[in-house]
């Protein structure tokens, strides 16, 4: 006996036998047949024992050269028993045993499997759920997406992973050890998958239906890591048998056996059902399920395999899945899968905040990120605010991290800045090695990342160097359009590229997040500034001394001060710290005035820059932080302002101030504002699209298969517009077609 071998694990433990099977062995003639796939054959191997099976039937159970077990109804010619001639039924089942005993394989074979074929053709006794099971396994050894490693397997109550749930039988009695339909390993990544075969939709009506198994699997294999690692172990040993020893597998079948094992569907279409009679009926249906509460927690996320009536190999389809962003705005991942195992993110984002509470985020936890990017080659951001990239430093260097040119540069300035404030060093530090590896993409440059083929499209959003993404994959085309809008600068230009060089579009995914919002009409940038200016003008210059709070990120907004201040007079000062300076001078690609730009005074010049300020007048721009209410404070006093001659402009989202707002993080204006009295006055557009705009796109692109709206704050809100289009609107998990849209 093999030495600390359980005899309850899968493999053959008894050497002997071993012996028998390998070359020279009595039994290998045996095993050359199945090698030879002659009359397709199937051999699994059992616990110290083989099963040799023939259309999901069972054509021997092999316990030794001597020893075979077989059944001995399959030499029945009535289907009735009492009509039987038994005498007969023995001779020839005893023929049977002799031609095995004798070591006449290819008789006894064809001796049985006659038997079997008319038994069936008398009876109706085969197992339909047992010969697909038989098809699959030979139909998935070589040129699949899938190995099979074995079938009907069962778990031993004395196994490392026995049943652990407290499930009953009506009679009181303990359910019977768990049985998984197909054990396979999917052959682009080498992980060992646990599959459960079902066909149409009774499968999840039945009490064996996908309920039952999905316990089953969670209180046993996949009750911990333990567990896990202690079924991976027990079939990496019967693979080496199989491949090693037997040669029933190709020498380049492995298991990854750092991987834990995954538990999916294989759904197998029915045409006989009358209520769900086409196969997208079917998968719909199964979709339904999903989303529903008792299939949130049995197959929500699931992987599914899809196969059409009398199709047997198993092939992995394209997936969409959106990890968050279908009822939130901030934090969006959304992640495309190819049927081959390519894996890409679009965006890998933070949540917001909530209120005056740091954000809260369950990919901080270390492992919830590892397993979010387990298979992730590459992510692609579409621009550079913290809820759409805010794990940069997280990700592992095998994963390539993608941005636009000047979004790359805007994020280094910003982290070499945050570098000066102590709490914020270490963490700078660490994002700015993570930057230094970035990829960078060209605009309306196709690359090709395994399969996957990604066209990143210039548009506008209060982020410069925003991107829409298009994704190619298994023949399908996705639009991703990350955050955008068509009243900032360029952004007609920027829509009309898309809405004309993009193509036909399978899956439109886009954001939507004022969809909740009652804005009348979007204000345009360039209205914006000619407001800004209008200010600045007003009264004979009454306001020509102006404090701006905006983001010092939005390169839009930045711009529409600096032009409305040189609009006022050529010697106005518009005044910003070095950060906000350098991040204008990243810019110069734009053409923005420089001349009228001054850094906050300092230093010798400081009288005298101060009596120009006070002459021509300013735009300052300033945050809302303790440095700058004393730099406020300062420049108040050394130019002995008049309160009435003040204005100041809040350019930032009103739910930041409003107290009502409450999962929106608050500014605290009133230290600005009370203790001057100054004029006050809100000036902002938003950075993302407006109804309007959202429904251009969507029925401008109107793609054949669905539209995913992200990037909002509640479900429906989407279908409240009154839009032209063909497709669904896809807010939970569904399949289209040969696309499955998983909706966490």
């Amino acid at each position: 006996m093999t030495k600390n071998i359980k005899l309850y694990k899968r493999g053959i433990h008894d050497e002997s036998l071993l012996k028998n099977l390998m070359e020279g062995g009595s039994l290998y003639p045996l095993i050359s047949l199945v090698r030879e796939k002659k009359n397709d054959l199937v051999l699994q191997i059992r616990d110290n024992y083989l099963n040799l099976y023939y259309q999901g039937g069972n054509v021997a159970e092999i316990h030794s050269a001597e020893s075979v077990v077989l059944d001995k109804n399959y030499f029945r010619t009535h289907a009735q028993k009492e009509d039987e001639d038994w005498a007969k039924v023995n001779e020839n089942y005893q023929e049977a045993i002799s031609l095995y005993q004798s070591g006449c394989y290819e008789e006894y074979i064809k001796v049985v499997t006659d038997a079997m074929n008319n038994y069936d053709t008398i009876t109706g006794k085969g197992t339909e759920e047992k010969k697909t099971q038989h098809r699959i396994c030979i139909d998935n050894m070589s040129n699949s997406d899938y190995t099979i490693l074995d079938l009907e397997y069962q778990v031993s109550s004395e196994s490392d992973f026995c049943y652990r749930g407290n499930r009953k039988t009506k009679k009181g009695t303990k359910v019977p050890s768990p049985r998984f339909d197909i054990v396979a390993i999917r052959n682009r990544d080498h992980r060992l998958c646990v599959i459960e075969l079902k066909k149409g939709t009774k499968a999840l009506k039945d009490p064996s239906g996908i309920q039952e198994h999905a316990e089953s699997y969670r209180f046993t294999i996949g009750y911990d890591s333990a567990t896990e690692q202690a079924f991976v172990d027990e079939m990496n040993m019967l693979l080496k048998q199989k491949r090693d020893l037997l040669g029933l597998l190709d020498k380049s079948v492995f298991i990854d056996t750092t991987l834990p094992p995954e538990f999916l569907y294989a759904y197998q279409y029915n045409p006989n059902e009358r209520s769900y009679h086409s196969f997208e009926a079917q998968k719909n249906y199964f979709a339904q399920y999903q989303n529903s509460k008792v299939g949130e927690n049995y197959a929500k996320g699931k992987r599914v395999i899809w196969l059409d009536d009398n199709v047997y190999k198993l092939k992995d389809a394209m997936t969409i899945t959106i990890h968050r962003g279908i009822d939130q705005i901030g934090g969006c991942i959304t992640e495309i899968e190819s049927s081959n195992g390519t894996k890409i993110l679009i965006d890998l984002g933070h949540n917001l905040p909530e209120g005056d509470s740091p954000a809260d985020d369950k990919y901080d936890d270390p492992k919830e990120l590892e397993t979010l990017l387990n298979g992730v080659s590459h992510i692609f951001y579409s621009h550079y605010h913290g809820d759409h990239i805010g794990f940069e430093s997280k990700v592992p260097t095998t994963v390539e991290q993608h941005i636009g040119a000047l979004s790359l540069k805007m994020m280094t300035t910003l982290k070499e800045y945050m570098k000066f404030a102590d709490d914020l060093k270490e963490e700078a530090c660490e994002s700015l090695k993570a930057l230094s590896r970035f990829k960078i993409y060209e605009p309306k440059v196709k690359v090709d990342y395994g399969g996957i083929k990604v066209t990143p499209y210039p548009i506008s959003h209060s982020a410069i160097d925003a991107y829409m993404f298009v994704i190619e994959c298994d023949g399908k085309r996705i639009l991703h359009t990350g955050d955008f809008r068509d009243h900032g600068y360029r952004a007609k230009e920027l829509l009309h590229d898309v809405e004309n060089e993009v193509g036909d579009i399978d899956v439109l995914i886009t954001e939507g997040t004022l969809l909740n919002r009652d804005d009348k009409r979007m204000m345009s940038e360039k209205e914006l500034q000619d407001e800004a200016y209008q200010w600045f003008k007003s009264n004979n210059c009454k306001y020509k001394y102006a404090f701006v709070l905006c983001s010092s990120m939005d390169a839009d907004r930045l711009v529409s001060f600096l032009m409305a201040s040189q609009h006022c007079s050529k010697n106005r000062r518009f005044i910003a710290d070095s950060y906000q300076i350098e991040q204008i001078k990243n810019l110069k690609q734009l053409p923005d005035p420089y001349n009228q730009l001054f850094a906050y005074p300092y230093g010798r010049d400081k009288e005298s820059e101060w009596k120009r300020m006070k002459q021509y007048g300013f735009t300052m721009l300033v945050r809302n932080t303790d440095s700058f209410r004393k730099r406020i404070h300062e420049t108040m006093t050394a130019l002995h302002l008049n309160p009435e001659d003040v204005l100041f402009i809040y350019s930032m989202f009103n739910g930041y101030v409003d107290p009502m707002r409450t999962k929106i993080f608050k500014k605290d204006l009133y230290d600005f504002t009370h203790l001057y009295n100054w004029k006050l006055i809100h000036l902002h557009t938003s950075g993302h699209a407006s109804k309007e705009a959202l429904q251009a796109i969507c029925e401008h692109i109107n793609p054949k298969k669905a539209i995913i709206p992200i990037h909002k704050e509640e479900l429906g809100l989407m279908g409240k517009l009154d839009m032209d289009i063909h497709c669904p609107l896809v807010e939970s998990t569904q399949v289209i077609d040969d696309i499955n849209i998983i909706i966490k």
